[in-house]
């Protein structure tokens, strides 16, 4: 399983994603769930999720949909929101945050301007 990539120094001003540990935390409790448990049911990985847990990596895509998973079939109501928050900051930057489509996004443009300038 593939761990989410660790935090870099940022520019003021990048767009962040951080989990809301204390949310995380009070519905752990909520849900009579551990850590090790969360883990399970999210299918990520028990170190990466502490790392995650204590702000020492980014939640990337993977993490983000497997908590949200997991928190979801005990409690329907939850979102994104109650998770995670987005913000403009210091401390998170977008380039950590780990984006699959976007990197499938950016090599098709540039390929495109490529074809486009043989044809």
């Amino acid at each position: 399983m593939r761990a989410d990539k660790p935090r870099a120094p940022t520019q003021v001003g990048q767009p962040t994603i951080r989990v809301r540990v204390a949310s995380v935390q009070a519905l752990l409790r909520a849900a009579g769930w551990n850590v090790a448990e969360l883990s399970r049911r999210a299918h990520v990985d028990h170190s990466a999720l502490s790392r995650l847990l204590r702000g020492d990596l980014n939640p990337g895509n993977r993490s983000i949909a497997g908590l949200l998973h997991a928190f979801g079939e005990k409690f329907p109501q939850i979102g994104f929101n109650n998770l995670f928050e987005l913000g403009l900051g210091t401390d998170v930057p977008l380039a950590a945050v780990e984006d699959e489509d976007a990197d499938v996004a950016v090599e098709d443009e540039a390929t495109a301007g490529d074809e486009a300038a043989t044809a």
